[in-house]
């Protein structure tokens, strides 16, 4: 019975996500995001992040489990060592601008791949609305397409860009009431720090990575208002 249960609950997880997945990209669905060879990872980014918030995970490593058992991500690693790598990897201080966070991995990014971080920062420290930020975003999404060439560096610049524009997006039309540090969303700084975890989390461990950034920006709100 337990068995069954536990199927039967991942399935309805699965349906949820996919429906989170499919509202993300109607709402920043276009014929020129697509051309990103990275925007499928930038929306994996925020629909784990969605799952994670309606989920109300205390502690990283339940934030990390919830991933595999509610998410419904699957490692290619057992359970539990995934847990231990996936909280190893969450950002010390997501709640910082970028560039700091990412300051110890410089050396791994060309001057042109780095700047795109450093507009980041600007972006969401320097928007003054949230529609400055939101076009502000595409646009620097736009002008990295154009750039970027597409080496697994510039994939993974690209891939924090996008996981950035649609965790903004989606965080900007939120409704639910699963967070701990209710009514962030309407604050434009606490929004931009969120957006920006996320980007380094994705620049370091990709989706998933983003996701638990995600949390762990969103858990530090509560205790740092």
């Amino acid at each position: 019975m337990r068995d069954t249960t536990r199927i039967k609950f991942r399935e309805m997880a699965a349906r949820i996500m996919a429906s989170t997945a499919l509202m993300l990209a109607s709402i920043m669905g276009s014929q020129a995001y697509a051309q990103n060879p990275a925007d499928a990872s930038g929306l994996a980014t925020a629909t784990y992040l969605s799952c994670l918030l309606d989920h109300k995970a205390t502690t990283p490593r339940a934030a990390a489990r919830a991933l595999v058992e509610q998410c419904g991500y699957k490692p290619d690693q057992p359970v539990d060592e995934f847990v231990d790598q996936a909280v190893a990897q969450i950002p010390k201080d997501p709640l910082a601008p970028i560039t700091q966070q990412l300051a110890p991995l410089r050396d791994l990014y060309s001057d042109e791949q780095y700047a795109y971080f450093e507009q980041l920062d600007e972006i969401l420290a320097g928007s003054a609305s949230f529609d400055e930020m939101s076009n502000r975003l595409a646009g620097l999404e736009q002008q990295a397409l154009t750039e970027l060439g597409r080496s697994d560096r510039d994939l993974n610049v690209l891939g924090s860009i996008s996981a950035a524009r649609y965790t903004f997006e989606f965080i900007r039309t939120y409704q639910g009431t699963g967070v701990v540090a209710k009514g962030f969303w309407r604050d434009l700084r606490r929004v931009g720090e969120l957006v920006a975890a996320v980007a380094v989390g994705f620049a370091i461990a990709g989706p998933i990575g983003g996701a638990l950034a995600g949390w762990a920006a969103i858990a530090l709100m509560e205790t740092d208002p």
